[in-house]
């Protein structure tokens, strides 16, 4: 096993929660290993001294911290909703104004083509004597 792969596993060596092939391959390496044996009682004597000694928080501020994070997150939370289905409708509403608006144009045309095609007919059923000379 190489070094940098024992340095992934220290922690969890020291820990003891590794499988008893992995224990095994890694107290071999460590035999071996000057570097990594060092770097183990280094990083034992640091995770004991955690250990014995773990942060105390403050209470009060702790509370109002936590309090404010939920919070948040609650507000954030209640509008989720709101901008997807704004979002919706406006686009929605753009669709229908511009199927209409395009629509009625070309109502406006086909009224236009209609109107012209009749005045054709009339003007062309219309006799003339004139015209035939």
């Amino acid at each position: 096993m190489k070094c940098n792969n024992i340095k992934n596993e220290l922690y969890f060596y020291i820990k003891n929660e590794l499988e008893t092939a992995k224990k095994t391959e890694i107290e071999k390496h460590l035999k071996e290993c000057s570097a990594c044996r060092s770097l183990l009682n280094e990083f034992s004597k640091t995770i004991k001294m955690v250990d014995e000694n773990p942060a105390d928080l403050p209470k009060k501020n702790w509370d109002y911290f936590a309090s404010e994070i939920l919070n948040g997150v609650y507000e954030k939370k209640k509008f989720i909703f709101w901008k997807p289905a704004l979002t919706f409708a406006l686009s929605f509403f753009v669709f229908v104004a511009g199927y209409m608006y395009f629509h009625q144009k070309n109502l406006q045309v086909a009224v236009i083509i209609s109107e012209t095609d009749e005045l054709v007919t009339y003007l062309s059923n219309f006799d003339i004597p004139e015209l035939y000379q």
